[in-house]
């Protein structure tokens, strides 16, 4: 059979052609793969119910998304990608078929509410099987909001002013201590940040209070869920909370009543901490607040950040400021979501399917965050997806099938053999 050949302009003596036989560039698939195996993962996701009518077929629900999330493992966030990994040897090793992307199209098709909860609890089976294995007691509970830029007509698109575009606006919450991606939930896109966040929570926390029981359970949120029913959600539950107030004039008034202004250098900056005790008209209880008030060079007047907590006054207000900041990693946990994972990809036309696609990337996200935690070197630990990716994932491979085995032969010049067979060596040893 002759394929084409294309010769190379600066060495006439070499032609490039796509004919090198079983080989894969996704060799390091097989590490994914093991730790699904041995996390029962598989089996969970074969759990996931359907509306399925079908009377004949070649690949199983479960089948179908176990190949989608090692396809976005594997960095591939276009659906057609699965045409051409139909024949890729890689992926033949890890599934017992390699569906086409009309397979994959036909399975959103398919989904129901029911399917959304079955992904939620596979998702939280995943978590606590690493909770159980690091023996973790505390829940630092980093909620947020973040939005899915669209460009079409799906359902739930619309305006959001403080994005200044269309799409939608999901909700979603991490743990602040091992960055897992706790729960997700797809919204329209012109909805307020605190909307159903209680609703939100509410499954989540007495899962790990029943459960998976924690010692410490602790709230952290920016000004967009400073919302009373917040609040007394996290005091009945006796979770400790450390939320941004937005400033207001009557705050300002106190705080400004609170400042001194001594006679310090003026071309020098100046940070003061202190805390108030206030209660807007809609509480039932006054609380305590927190104040940062700083001082720039050339400003005659304080700026004043405000922040609501029901910690002990025996947690100083700098220490509830520095509390506070530490949910700014949160941000890089949605963009590793979002850029490794395509969490924000809404091809589909109704809200159901693009939530199902969410739920996917969410579990995608967890499965190499908790191999990372799990089964790397410490020092290997911090590495996002794109560096796991190049390190571990994308490795050149031939497949060899003899008469009793199957043989996965990489390359001799990977770089990163000696950290590859030792995460191997991790995971069989879970």
């Amino acid at each position: 059979m002759t394929l084409s050949k294309i010769p190379l302009q600066f060495n006439s003596k070499i032609d490039v052609s796509h004919t090198g036989g079983t080989l894969t560039s996704d060799s390091g698939l097989v590490l994914v793969q093991e730790f699904i195996n041995k996390t029962h993962l598989d089996q969970l996701l074969a759990q996931v119910p359907f509306n399925d009518q079908r009377k004949y077929w070649q690949h199983s629900n479960g089948q179908l998304l176990h190949q989608w999330l090692l396809q976005l493992i594997a960095g591939y966030r276009a659906d057609c990608a699965a045409n051409q990994l139909a024949k890729d040897p890689g992926f033949q090793l890890c599934l017992p078929q390699v569906a086409q992307q009309s397979s994959l199209s036909a399975l959103l098709k398919r989904a129901t509410p029911a399917t959304l909860a079955g992904m939620r609890c596979a998702n939280q089976a995943l978590l606590d099987l690493g909770r159980r294995q690091t023996n973790q007691q505390t829940l630092i509970l980093d909620l947020d909001s973040t939005y899915y830029e669209a460009f079409g007509h799906q359902e739930g698109v619309a305006y959001n002013s403080h994005y200044g575009c269309w799409g939608q606006h999901p909700i979603v919450a991490f743990d602040g201590q091992t960055g897992d991606f706790l729960e997700v939930k797809l919204r329209p896109g012109n909805v307020y940040t605190s909307t159903g966040v209680v609703e939100f929570i509410r499954p989540l926390i007495e899962h790990y209070q029943q459960s998976i029981p924690v010692t410490d359970l602790f709230c952290r949120a920016d000004s967009g869920f400073a919302t009373p029913e917040l609040y007394d959600f996290c005091e009945a539950q006796a979770m400790n909370y450390v939320i941004r107030l937005k400033t207001n004039a009557v705050l300002e008034r106190q705080a400004e009543a609170r400042i001194q202004y001594d006679d310090h250098s003026w071309d020098q900056p100046q940070t003061v901490y202190f805390e108030l005790t206030y209660q807007a008209q809609s509480w039932p209880t006054a609380r305590r607040v927190c104040v940062e008030a700083k001082l720039t060079p050339g400003q005659l007047l304080f700026d004043y950040t405000f922040v609501i907590t029901n910690l002990s006054s025996a947690v100083p207000a700098a220490a509830v400021f520095q509390i506070y900041r530490r949910r700014g990693t949160m941000e890089n946990f949605i963009k590793e979501a979002k850029t490794g994972f395509a969490m924000d990809k809404t091809d589909s036309a109704t809200l159901l399917k693009n939530e199902l696609r969410t739920l996917m990337s969410e579990l995608a996200y967890n499965v190499v965050n908790l191999m990372r935690r799990l089964t790397f070197p410490k020092a290997q630990q911090a590495f996002r997806i794109e560096t796991i990716r190049k390190y571990l994932l994308k490795v050149a491979g031939k497949v060899v099938h003899t008469a009793r085995r199957i043989q996965l032969k990489l390359s001799a010049t990977h770089v990163y053999q000696g950290l590859f067979k030792r995460i191997l060596l991790n995971i069989q040893q879970l």
